[in-house]
């Protein structure tokens, strides 16, 4: 797997309960960000990532380069109350 420069995995610790206006919320503050213009480069697409194991599910948002983590992550836990957020760098 070729893995983009920069790339990163913000990994979502999901809260024991979801209100029901959550994913409204978090969707709506991940299409505000994306829709930054930049300089130059193409507009920036995130990817979902849901992995299950033995301990249950993992949720995760791959962000490329250009986009900062720490905004992704702001987003997401103000998006999904009670939500808390990681960020690894990318490996393949």
């Amino acid at each position: 797997m070729n893995v983009p420069a920069r790339a990163r995995l913000v990994r979502v610790l999901p809260p024991p309960q979801v209100e029901p206006g959550a994913a409204e919320a978090l969707w709506g503050n991940l299409a505000g960000l994306l829709r930054q213009r930049r300089p130059l480069d193409p507009r920036p697409h995130l990817a979902f990532e849901l992995a299950w194991t033995t301990q249950g599910v993992t949720v995760g948002l791959w962000v490329p380069g250009t986009i900062a983590p720490r905004l992704v992550e702001r987003a997401v836990e103000a998006g999904w109350a009670g939500a808390r957020t990681s960020t690894r760098d990318a490996a393949p």
